[in-house]
Formats: structure tokens, C-alpha cells, sequence
């Protein structure tokens, strides 16, 4: 009897025998096939492939058309120990000064909240992190990965090392993503309304006039931006136009509403994703369409604290966008105005004023102890003007982007190597 062999990907792994033949002088001794995972020279990360095992061939008919279980191996990238059997997949690169000390993790059921038995890690000082994901528990499907229903990526609290201001609002990403960021944190909320991680990343890119190529789940828009690379700067202004709108439309609703906070910028976010969804360009610095998210946002928050004065804030709306939009519109200027290199200092000295007094005025607007022609005289035009060009610039933008190594870990007898070694697991194939 003999049972052919073989992998559906030769590209990253290979047996050293296609055939094992059992006669009557071995019929009751193991064989072995040796595995081995293939060097691509190509950092691809984790990739999966099968071990085949053909019907067996026979004339005896006890045994001709027997089968055997597919094989699953993982073929790791070769900067991977040999031996490391607890890790399978995973690279990441470090952000140096973005968010320090927050907390991330896996959030397996999806509901904002880090629960017990999910795994999580705090950013060091740099705001790196290192997140080990045990694949026995979380990848359901046993594909080797976490797929978009099996979770997302989920960071909150920290101190934003560019302002020293703490990190008020959680931001999220799918759960292979190298950054997290608002932008990232836009997609995972259009992937959960029934996009595919590709659709939802298209529409936000498509919508905030993000060049097609950029990877929103892999860029850092900062260092992009100083190195003057493809995509960085369109990025970093869509990112800072999104987190001045969604941090001052927050602080608006803030101030007039008893709900959590949490829960008033999950309402912005959604406003925000209800434009995309729509179609077509959202112009942040436009007056006009930043007053519609505000609206929108009043209505969504409205259906979880009952009690908020809508019809006080929809009042002041129009003129709490004009000062949201002047912040963008210096957003703007800095892009026009400077050299990359220059781009993201300059752009912090513009929040550090939005995200800072102009945010805390529109709170006091919408706690309505202070009139919101004083907040417009005093955060557009000349005033606005003065008050940036007076700030010392942070070393990087306020963007809230954490950026690290996720990790999935197996501690399942499943065959692990790495490539251009032998793995750590061997077929053995016996007659029993």
C-alpha cells in the first residue's frame, strides 16, 4: 500500500518524501515526513498552507481508498526562532512619542470594554507595545489569524506625549493593523454596519481624500509626512481634520449632557461614518457640513440621555461649526504653506489650541456659561491666529496613533516553523 503526499503551497513548505509504501516487512513501523518551511525572502508574516495526503493506493481492497486528515502548518517568517513554538506571527514598528502608558487590547465580543479573559498591554514611554494573542482561544476559525469577526484592536487611556494631555477618547483597529488611530477607528466602526475591512478603508480613504495606496492600517502619517513620503501628509491633515471635529463636537455635547463621554464620541464617530457611507467628499473645513455632523451627532446622543437640550445646542450649531472649521482651515494652511519636514510641528501648534482652550470654550457653550459669540470672536480670525503662532510647537501633531507588535500565540500541538528550517512537528504515518 502507498499513500502520496504533498502541500498546496510549495511557496512555503515542502516534504522530503511524496511516497511512503508499506509492505509486509514494515507494515507495523512508523514513517515519518519531514516538513520544512521555505525561505521566500519576503517579510509576509505568518502564511498557512496544508499537508495532503492522497487516498491510499491498495490491491488490497481493506485498504485501497483510505484517507487520512488534512495537516495544518504555519510557516512563520525566519526572524523567528526555530524553537519559539508560542509564536506564529507577528511584526511591528515603533511610533517614538505618541501614547504613553495606554492600555490596548483584543476586544474578542466587541463591546468596547477590556473583560477578564481578553489580552491586553500598555504602551511604554515611546507609546510602542507588544500585544501576545493566544490563537487556541481567539482564532476560532483556526486559520492561523484573528479574522474581523474574531475582534478588533481597542486602546484607551495614556498621556498624548506631544501635549501631555491625556487621551480622552478610545480609538480602534482591526486586529492585524500596525497603527490604531481615529482613522483606523472609522473603518472598524463601518465594518461593523456590514463592510469588508478593504470596503470600509476605500470609503474612508475615498471620502477624506486620502490617496488610494496608502494603507490605513500600516501608515504612520507623522514620520511619513517629515520624510515627505506618498500619502503621509494627506493622511495626517485627514486624521487631524477628523480628531479636531470629533474632539470639539464631543466637547459641544459635553457640556450640555450627562451622558459619558465614551458614548457621546462613539455618537460623533458614528455622524461622521454616516457622511462616508453617504458617498461623495466630506470637507471638514466647510462650515456648512461640519454643522450637519454636529446635528447629527445632537440626534444620535439624544437617543441615549433623554433629557439633552437639543434644541439649544441645534441653536448654536452653526456657529460652533465655524470655529470647528477655521481650526481645519489652519489645518489647511499649514499643508500649503510649509515644507514637509516643517508640516508636523506646525500643525501641532494648531492643536494644541483645538484641542486645548478652543475645545474648553465650546464646553462652556454648550453648558451655556458662555455665549458662543464670545467662543466665535474668540477662536476664529485674527484671535485664532494669535493664539497658534503663540504656542510653543510640540516635537509631533496631537493625533492619537499607537503603533506596536501583535503577536498570535499557539500553544496548540499544531506544526509551527520557520522558513528555510524544518518545523517543529513531523508526519507519522503508521498502519495500525
Amino acid at each position: 500500500m502507498s499513500i502520496n503526499f504533498s502541500t498546496d503551497s510549495v511557496g512555503e513548505g515542502v516534504i522530503d518524501r511524496p511516497t511512503v509504501t508499506f509492505n509486509s516487512t514494515n507494515w507495523n513501523l512508523e514513517q515519518i515526513v519531514r516538513v520544512r518551511g521555505v525561505d521566500d525572502f519576503v517579510f509576509d508574516g505568518t502564511q498557512n498552507y496544508s499537508i495532503i495526503a492522497d487516498p491510499a493506493v491498495s490491491a488490497d481492497p481493506n485498504y485501497s481508498g483510505l484517507t487520512t486528515s488534512i495537516v495544518y502548518a504555519y510557516n512563520t517568517d525566519d526572524d523567528d526562532p526555530l524553537l519559539q513554538t508560542t509564536v506564529i506571527m507577528g511584526e511591528g514598528f515603533v511610533i517614538d512619542g505618541y501614547i504613553s502608558g495606554a492600555t490596548i487590547f483584543l476586544d474578542a465580543n466587541k463591546n468596547g470594554i477590556k473583560d477578564s479573559n481578553e489580552p491586553s498591554t500598555t504602551t511604554d514611554f515611546n507609546g510602542a507595545y507588544q500585544l501576545d494573542i493566544p490563537l487556541e482561544t481567539f482564532d476560532k476559525n483556526k486559520n492561523g489569524k484573528i479574522d474581523a469577526d474574531e475582534g478588533n484592536l481597542v486602546a484607551f487611556g495614556g498621556t498624548d506625549t506631544a501635549t501631555g494631555l491625556p487621551l480622552e477618547m478610545p480609538v480602534s483597529a482591526p486586529a492585524d493593523a500596525n497603527v490604531v488611530t481615529l482613522l483606523t477607528s472609522l473603518v472598524t466602526d463601518l465594518m461593523a454596519g456590514g463592510m469588508t475591512q478593504s470596503e470600509a478603508e476605500s470609503k474612508v480613504k475615498s471620502t477624506l481624500s486620502i490617496p488610494a495606496g496608502v494603507d490605513l492600517s500600516d501608515l504612520d502619517p507623522i514620520a511619513s509626512t517629515a520624510k515627505n513620503e506618498p500619502g503621509g501628509v494627506e493622511t495626517l491633515v485627514a486624521m487631524t481634520k477628523v480628531h479636531n471635529v470629533i474632539t470639539q463636537t464631543s466637547s459641544l455635547i459635553d457640556g450640555a449632557s450627562t451622558a459619558d463621554n465614551a458614548a457621546i464620541v462613539k455618537a460623533v464617530v458614528g455622524a461622521i461614518n454616516s457622511k462616508i457611507q453617504s458617498g461623495g467628499s466630506l470637507d471638514l473645513s466647510d462650515a456648512a457640513q461640519v454643522e450637519s455632523i454636529i446635528q447629527q451627532s445632537v440626534a444620535k446622543v439624544k437617543e441615549f440621555d433623554t433629557n439633552l437640550n437639543t434644541e439649544k445646542l441645534s441653536q448654536i450649531a452653526p456657529e460652533a461649526a465655524k470655529v470647528m472649521a477655521e481650526a481645519n482651515q489652519s489645518t489647511d494652511k499649514v499643508k500649503s504653506n510649509f515644507l514637509p519636514e516643517f508640516i508636523p510641528s506646525e500643525i501641532a501648534k494648531v492643536q494644541k489650541v483645538t484641542l486645548g482652550e478652543s475645545s474648553i470654550a465650546l464646553e462652556e457653550a454648550g453648558a451655556g456659561t458662555k455665549p458662543i459669540a464670545q467662543v466665535v470672536s474668540e477662536n476664529t480670525g485674527e484671535s485664532l491666529s494669535a493664539k497658534i503662532q503663540g504656542n510653543p510647537a510640540p516635537s509631533q501633531p496631537a493625533v492619537p496613533v499607537v503603533q506596536g507588535d501583535v503577536e498570535l500565540v499557539n500553544t496548540s500541538p499544531e506544526i509551527l516553523g520557520a522558513e528555510g528550517q524544518n518545523l517543529v512537528g513531523i508526519l507519522m504515518i503508521a498502519i495500525l
